[in-house]
């Protein structure tokens, strides 16, 4: 069994920006990186969850947590390119 790696990307939102906004530009920005991925390597490499997720709530939360067993996608899935 390989290592899975993960990193948690936790929203911020503010009295100017809501968390919804927030949430639709991260998923949009996860949805090009995915559908890039897919294009260049065949594959995509990269798991996307809601650690914070709640049906009674009625929320995804505000942490989006990415899962890879390659940790350079991940990172530069987290936008921490070197």
């Amino acid at each position: 069994m390989s290592t899975l790696y993960y990193k948690d990307l936790i929203l911020l939102p503010d009295g100017e920006i809501s968390l919804n906004f927030l949430m639709s530009k991260v998923m949009s920005a996860l949805h090009l990186i995915c559908a890039e991925c897919e294009k260049e390597v065949g594959s995509i490499k990269l798991g996307i969850g809601f650690p914070e997720y709640s049906i009674e709530k009625r929320t995804l939360g505000r942490s989006v947590r990415l899962f890879s067993s390659d940790s350079e996608i991940l990172q530069n899935a987290a936008g921490n390119r070197r």
